[in-house]
């Protein structure tokens, strides 16, 4: 169960992320103590098939910077009998080794990973966004093509000369 709506599409987004990059499952657990009494976004059961499986509790965070990491590894620690899972939009190389070295196991939408449940261990980084591309304009209406569209329009004569004169 994932306790904010808004942020519903990124985990969905890194879940998908998850089942293309290792062919795992997710399923959702309600309940799990309430998300250990409503202090944690949601209860997961993640399935690597014959690799095993973990049950786990989610951080969800839109976006983590390297000030985060000292919180959210003292979080962490708090609940070690639970395996938390950092569950972000993108964690760049650098981040995901400070992650690492902190022991703070994540996953992110572009498929970069961190898990360290014996005796399944999966550390991906490097994988980036994908950039999406919006849709192309084409140069006649874009300012400089404007201009010329506008002296076409104004002086139809022009389309006979040359771009010299």
């Amino acid at each position: 169960m994932i306790r904010r709506k808004t942020e519903e599409g990124l985990v969905n987004e890194a879940f998908t992320a998850l089942g293309k990059e290792f062919g795992a499952k997710v399923y959702e657990i309600d309940g799990y103590d309430n998300a250990i009494d409503n202090a944690w976004d949601g209860c997961v059961e993640i399935d690597f098939g014959k690799y095993g499986r973990i049950n786990a509790i989610l951080e969800i965070k839109g976006r983590v910077t390297r000030n985060y990491i000292g919180a959210v590894a003292f979080r962490f620690r708090e609940m070690a009998e639970y395996t938390p899972l950092l569950v972000t939009d993108y964690v760049n190389p650098i981040l995901a080794e400070d992650l690492r070295r902190a022991g703070v196991q994540f996953f992110d939408t572009c498929g970069n990973i961190f898990i360290d449940q014996a005796p399944l261990y999966i550390y991906t980084r490097g994988n980036r966004p994908k950039k999406e591309y919006g849709e192309v304009i084409p140069r006649a209406f874009k300012p400089k093509g404007l201009r010329v569209v506008y002296a076409l329009l104004c002086n139809p004569g022009l389309v006979n000369h040359t771009f010299r004169e």
